[in-house]
């Protein structure tokens, strides 16, 4: 949080300061995605680890970017496009939490599969999942990109660049109910799961383009 030292610099000088922190908490999170994906496919537990243990600091970027905004709006009582700013910053620090919490979830997940003493799962479905995160990882780039430039184009292709990835999550989804062997039954629960959690990171970054949306143009979307 900003200490009095800091009433000194420009509101602008602030807000601008408060802009590169959500650029930078949106940084941590992609790379907290990837890493957890890599983790599972590497079978790597240190690497789940890392992200597990990295999710704190996500946490406390979070809280000090919203404490930053919520003592600006307070002491400056911003209007109009800077109003707009801060509440926007507030709801994408939300959103990257959240996108956060579902890194973790993976790591978690994939620490779990690589330190049980089931066999691998079958290719054909770690491949979707690599397929899945890769538009993923192009989904959030672009949401953050829309946000550093407040470009609503951007921001408006992101539920374009959505739609495969639901496809991909029902492929997934048929593909493992075709496997009748129960001993595959835990590792397709895992499997499900991840999915759903890729396909939710996706639908956060989804979210923030809305948000920048409202940002350029003062509209809400719906």
């Amino acid at each position: 949080m900003f200490d009095d030292g800091e009433l000194r610099k420009t509101f602008h000088e602030r807000l601008q300061e408060l802009d590169n922190e959500v650029l930078r908490m949106g940084s941590k999170v992609g790379e907290a995605v990837d890493l957890a994906v890599q983790a599972l496919y590497d079978r790597d537990a240190k690497l789940a680890d890392e992200v597990m243990e990295g999710d704190d600091e996500i946490d406390q970027l979070n809280v000090t970017i919203e404490e930053s905004a919520i003592a600006l709006i307070a002491r400056q009582c911003p209007v109009a496009g800077d109003l707009r700013l801060l509440t926007s910053i507030l709801r994408v620090t939300l959103h990257l939490e959240r996108i956060g919490d579902l890194a973790f979830n993976i790591a978690q997940l994939a620490k779990g599969i690589i330190s049980s003493t089931r066999k691998p799962g079958k290719q054909d479905i770690v491949d979707l999942i690599g397929e899945m995160h890769s538009h993923v990882k192009n989904v959030l780039n672009q949401s953050l990109k829309a946000f550093a430039d407040r470009d609503k184009k951007l921001a408006k292709d992101l539920h374009r660049l959505d739609d495969p990835i639901d496809d991909l999550n029902r492929r997934l989804l048929k593909k493992l109910a075709d496997y009748r062997d129960e001993e595959d039954f835990n590792w397709i629960v895992d499997m499900v799961l991840i999915s759903r959690w890729l396909e939710r990171v996706a639908d956060q970054a989804v979210d923030i383009g809305d948000q920048v949306r409202y940002l350029v143009t003062g509209k809400i979307i719906e």
